[in-house]
């Protein structure tokens, strides 16, 4: 008879943690993504829509980036400073 495995542990026997969850964590990822909306709003209206799509995409693509690497760093580290 073979242990059974829950897919909600860990290795170490600890749930995994999900590094959106606390309200800070994911307010900070808001702002990030609000700054860049901001920032394509005012070259589109400056520059033109063209301007404003290209640097729409670029900023996008760095967002999810960098929230990638917060999630990898929260699920490493934990996001609270204290944690660390």
């Amino acid at each position: 008879m073979s242990p059974t495995y829950d897919r909600r542990m860990t290795d170490s026997g600890q749930r995994p943690r999900n590094p959106l969850r606390r309200e800070s964590d994911m307010f900070r990822v808001l702002v990030m993504f609000a700054a860049a909306a901001a920032v394509v709003i005012a070259v589109a209206l400056l520059v033109g829509s063209l301007a404003g799509a290209i640097v729409g995409i670029i900023l996008l693509a760095i967002g999810l980036w960098r929230t990638w690497r917060l999630i990898q760093d929260w699920r490493r580290y934990g996001s609270d400073p204290a944690e660390r």
